[in-house]
């Protein structure tokens, strides 16, 4: 037997404003593609968030497209990240390469709240300071076969907090 849940008022409201709204009025998928190489100016919306990507413990910092500052190749143009597109980048945190690479990536925020990176906690104060905040990204895309297809992924390069 399925198991079936009673909606609740709220969840009926809001299915109720999707459904006698237009479908212009429900939002556009925002784009999750990796962005081309380049330097963007992004809103780190949720800040560094704790998550489990696989079977490792990792950091994930979602940025929100704002501008784009300069793309290495002008060719990808037709690829750069518009409205509401976003980045997912993942800091794998049970391997000295991902634990360094996050490092890398709040080392310039550390150093924008001039915080003493030899304090316990720190790490801490950052993360929570994150949420929010606006930055300068550097990435470089990088392509990898998986499965026979062509999969890209992002790595970043530089991260400075945009003044």
């Amino acid at each position: 037997m399925a198991d079936t849940k009673q909606l609740t008022s709220d969840e009926i409201n809001l299915f109720d404003s999707i459904l006698d709204g237009t479908l212009a009025d429900i939002p556009d998928l925002p784009s999750f593609a990796a962005w081309p190489s380049g330097c963007y100016k992004v809103v780190s919306k949720d800040g560094f968030q704790q998550k489990k990507i696989g079977d490792h413990p990792a950091f994930e910092l979602k940025c929100k497209w704002l501008e784009t500052l300069e793309l290495a190749d002008a060719a990808d143009e037709k690829d750069a990240p518009k409205d509401g597109s976003e980045l997912s980048l993942n800091f794998m945190m049970d391997n000295d390469l991902g634990r360094g690479f996050f490092k890398e990536a709040v080392k310039p925020i550390a150093q924008f709240l001039e915080l003493d990176e030899s304090i316990p906690g720190a790490g801490r104060a950052v993360i929570e300071a994150s949420k929010g905040m606006e930055l300068v990204i550097v990435v470089q895309r990088k392509s990898r076969m998986k499965d026979g297809e062509q999969v890209f992924n992002c790595n970043l390069k530089k991260l400075t907090v945009s003044v």
